[in-house]
């Protein structure tokens, strides 16, 4: 059976610009779309995510810079 989990085979290249907020796959770290780290992410690590709920319930810490409240 396909897992939900965050890493997949082959993850696809999505444009991003389109979802409020952009998971790293492979730090874990959710960002707003218009922070500064998403345009240093390679494109396969680029997750996009509709809400911070949905983030947190795929495992991604805020980014510090432009969310805030990193737990790390």
């Amino acid at each position: 059976l396909p897992s939900e989990g965050l890493a997949s085979a082959e993850p696809k290249i999505v444009n991003v610009s389109l979802f409020a907020y952009v998971g790293n796959r492979r730090t874990l770290e959710v960002h707003k779309r218009d922070c500064p780290w998403v345009k240093k992410m390679s494109p396969y690590n680029k997750l996009p995510l509709s809400d911070l709920e949905e983030a947190r319930k795929r495992g991604f810490d805020h980014c510090a810079l432009c969310i805030g409240g990193s737990l790390r």
